[in-house]
């Protein structure tokens, strides 16, 4: 195995500290072993420049220890077969960093690498290339791969634009929408665009996302991720040659050919029959959420009385058109993902109960870092009296260096009246500390009145990403403002006329149940990610903020409840809930400069880019004109 990047030094998480003038060189015997190298290519094909190349491989340790596991940042090289491991012709993919388990057993790695712009020497007809792979700690360390190397055939890397989809859940829905409510989407689907044929380290990079410490280590890192070129170059590297064009639709698993469209959710509340691209970040699989809806044609052929009114196996299908020439594929690129149709009815009604519910779930990001959020409201009547309750959850999980998965936030609240009993619960829980709780209970009448907000922060370390031959390190800072509003009033009234007048009807009543509440839960959550390296060889940052969550979503119900002189249990209510709700936005991206072979001077490492519009929706908007008897 050849040894290409011997020349690194202790990495340190904060700048400015002093490196030693020792260059460490690996030495003892190999304390990482790699094994089961495969790379998902086509082997008919050559590897393209600029081309992303999945590869997998186990990482184990070759000896157990009883302490906790350190990472690795394993590096593939690409360089001439038999040539020298001095030289500098060729090219290197940023470090993949690895954690391989203390006691001895195999990580199972999968990710990409990249054949850069560093490698164009090395295109040409009949010419390998050969891969090799260095390990690191705070320095090199030895290390075995079982098995051979391959070797590639390398081509000039003409554009491609690969489309990846998957949906959030693999069941679809088709709500029930009460006049008045606005549409409800009927899957949450992520895409995803790979722009290749665009260097993956080149890409504009704003002045604030360069932190200030790296540029007191660097004066011209400004200037150097330029990466030599002018407004105009730098304004092309992400722009696509033409606007490309995403369209969903969905077919019955026996039917393929038959295509029903699916109209996409637009921030203001619209939807469109398309999606249109103009702009892909190079370097990572850039992803993009849409909200996916039931409507028209489709909506008919689905619902009562259409011809699909019975069919529950569905296929989702995205495809992306792109109007110029590609190296791989055709102008279209459709992928699709299976799901079961579930037809929503309307209020739940029986014999014994009434009830008004809604969840809503939504899981956007990727493995490297994902929001997950659960909200819900229950509202029902039965003959034990009336309950309702609003409820939302927050979830943060990914792996970058290391697996982190931490609840952000979780609210509820909750308030049931019966003929003996009335009582209210609710709570705020922030990174598993109770920030808020609150109960009571009465014999016939209770008020609830509360107003809470505060401010939490919970921090997420011992993080890490390549950089060139490197692991930078990083930290989390996840925080933000949670609120809930409640206003309450849960009461047994012994007025006639006014339980007539709550229950919409002439039956005498000698009593009756109200429960009227407003309850707004509000979550507003970023994430601050920051963290460097400062060698005599690689200097390196990430200072960047992604929003996680921003929502609203406020509870309006009015619930009664009475048996009548005719001694018939009427029931009657109106619920409204509406939300506006974003989920998981923002770029965040590795700057810095290496001064070592087969690496750019200047690297752009994108670690995460996702899209995500701030959706808005009217969920319950349900009431009854005239009460209904349950039995």
């Amino acid at each position: 195995m050849k040894r290409l990047l011997p020349h690194l030094l202790t990495p340190f998480i904060a700048f400015g500290c002093s490196p030693d003038d020792a260059e460490p060189t690996p030495s003892g015997a190999a304390e990482v072993r790699l094994s089961n190298l495969t790379l998902g290519h086509d082997p008919g094909r050559p590897v393209y420049l600029n081309h992303r190349i999945p590869v997998s491989f186990d990482l184990a340790a070759t000896a157990a220890t009883d302490g906790e596991p350190e990472p690795v940042a394993v590096t593939f090289s690409f360089t001439e077969p038999g040539g020298d491991p001095e030289a500098d012709v060729g090219c290197s993919s940023s470090a993949i960093v690895v954690t391989p388990p203390a006691d001895g057993s195999a990580q199972t790695v999968r990710a990409f690498i990249w054949p850069t712009t560093d490698c164009a020497a090395l295109v040409g007809e009949g010419r390998e290339l050969a891969l090799a792979v260095d390990f690191f700690r705070e320095a090199p360390i030895a290390g075995e791969v079982a098995g051979a190397l391959p070797t590639l055939d390398l081509a000039p890397g003409e554009i491609d634009l690969a489309y990846g989809l998957s949906a959030t859940s693999s069941v679809a829905l088709l709500p029930f929408v009460a006049e008045g409510e606005s549409p409800t989407p009927a899957l949450v689907v992520q895409s995803s665009l790979v722009y290749n044929g665009r260097d993956p380290y080149v890409a504009r990079v704003t002045a604030g996302e360069i932190p200030e410490a790296l540029r007191a280590l660097v004066p011209s890192i400004g200037d150097d991720l330029n990466f030599g070129l002018d407004a105009a170059g730098l304004d092309a590297v992400d722009a696509l040659p033409a606007p490309a064009t995403l369209r969903y639709s969905l077919s019955p698993e026996g039917a393929p050919d038959r295509e029903l469209p699916l109209t996409v959710g637009r921030p203001d509340g619209s939807r469109a029959a398309s999606v249109t691209i103009e702009r892909v970040d190079p370097g990572i699989a850039m992803g993009l959420a849409h909200d996916l809806y039931i409507e028209g044609e489709t909506l008919a052929a689905l619902s009562a009385g259409g011809d699909l009114a019975d069919e529950t196996a569905f296929v989702v299908r995205g495809c992306l058109q792109a109007p110029f020439a590609q190296a791989l594929g055709d102008d279209e690129d459709c992928q699709t993902v299976a799901v079961e149709l579930a037809r929503e009815a309307g209020e739940a009604s029986g014999a014994t109960e009434l009830s008004f519910d809604r969840r809503l779930e939504r899981s956007l990001g990727n493995d490297r870092i994902n929001v997950a959020a659960v909200m819900e409201t229950t509202n029902r009547l039965s003959r034990e009296g009336a309950f309702t309750r609003t409820e939302g959850r927050v979830e943060l999980n990914g792996r970058l260096g290391r697996s982190f998965s931490v609840t952000m936030v979780g609210a509820h609240a909750e308030a049931e009246l019966s003929a003996e009993r009335a009582a209210y619960d609710a709570a705020v829980v922030a990174f598993d500390d109770t920030l808020f709780s609150v109960s009571d209970a009465a014999e016939t009448t209770l008020t609830n009145e509360q107003e809470f907000s505060a401010d939490k922060s919970f921090r997420i370390g011992s993080l890490g990403f390549g950089f060139g031959p490197a692991r930078i390190g990083f930290t989390i800072d996840v925080g933000g403002r949670v609120g809930l509003i409640i206003e309450d009033e849960l009461a047994m009234v012994a007025d006639g006329d006014e339980c007539q007048t709550l229950l919409a009807t002439d039956e005498a009543l000698p009593a009756c149940g109200r429960v009227a509440r407003t309850v707004t839960p509000e979550f507003s959550l970023t994430a601050r990610i920051f963290g460097g390296l400062n060698l005599r060889v690689v200097r390196a940052g990430v200072e960047a903020n992604l929003r996680l969550i921003e929502t609203r979503f406020p509870l309006v119900a009015e619930l009664a409840f009475g048996l009548s002189e005719a001694a018939r249990f009427l029931v009657r209510g109106g619920v409204d809930w509406d939300m506006t709700l974003q989920l998981i936005n923002g770029n965040v991206q590795i700057v810095g400069s290496v001064g070592i072979r087969r690496f750019r001077r200047t690297l752009r490492v994108n670690l995460f880019s996702f899209a995500s519009a701030v959706s808005t929706f009217d969920l319950l908007d349900r009431s009854m004109d005239a009460p209904e008897e349950l039995l």
